[in-house]
């Protein structure tokens, strides 16, 4: 009821923000706790055909990795209108230097998933399948948070931009003139515009 009360009454206001979703996260945290007993009670099965799903994601996730580190992902599999903005995120993830950190950061869903399959196959007591599914869902979420997609969203980063400006303005105001203004004043101060 939280849940729907809240995302309903954010649903509202014209402006919507992710920030506003906040108060929901642990309302959701602990149904889906909830739900996970629920389904270690009355249907186990389907906690563990999920959970070999991820484990199998968890593994695929490492395969594709070393595949773009590899170098054997073409550039020319990705075409369209956004092909050169694909390309950069395959050579950042593909680029980067791997340090120790890296490397057991991207190893991490593997292991998870070898000890998911481990108590999986042993028919251990539900509350080791249950954490090694959690464990599972949770490397996955950390090594993309962690590893991947820090890479990828630093190509899309403003601050090579911003160190430009600053090296041509290193102090003071910085104005811009604005050519869309058709009324008041067309200087601005300069901010990065996101087009």
């Amino acid at each position: 009821m939280c849940i729907a009360v809240i995302f309903v009454f954010y649903c509202i206001p014209k402006s919507k923000r992710s920030v506003y979703l906040l108060p929901i996260y642990s309302f959701i945290a602990y149904f889906l706790a909830e739900y996970i007993f629920y389904l270690r009670r009355c249907h186990l099965n389907a906690l563990r055909i999920f959970g070999s799903i991820m484990a199998g994601l968890a593994i695929l996730l490492l395969l594709v990795f070393g595949a773009v580190r590899m170098n054997w992902v073409p550039e020319s599999l990705f075409g369209g209108h956004h092909a050169t903005e694909n390309i950069a995120y395959l050579h950042a993830l593909r680029d980067f230097p791997m340090t120790v950190w890296a490397a057991v950061v991207a190893v991490l869903p593997v292991l998870a998933a070898v000890w998911y399959i481990k108590v999986q196959r042993r028919h251990a007591a539900c509350n080791d399948l249950i954490y090694a599914f959690v464990a599972v869902i949770f490397s996955i979420f950390f090594t993309l948070d962690g590893l991947y997609q820090p890479r990828i969203l630093n190509v899309k980063s403003d601050k090579a931009v911003a160190e430009a400006v600053a090296r041509i303005v290193p102090r003071g105001r910085l104005y811009s003139y604005r050519t869309d203004v058709v009324e008041g004043d067309r200087m601005h101060p300069f901010t990065i515009l996101f087009l």
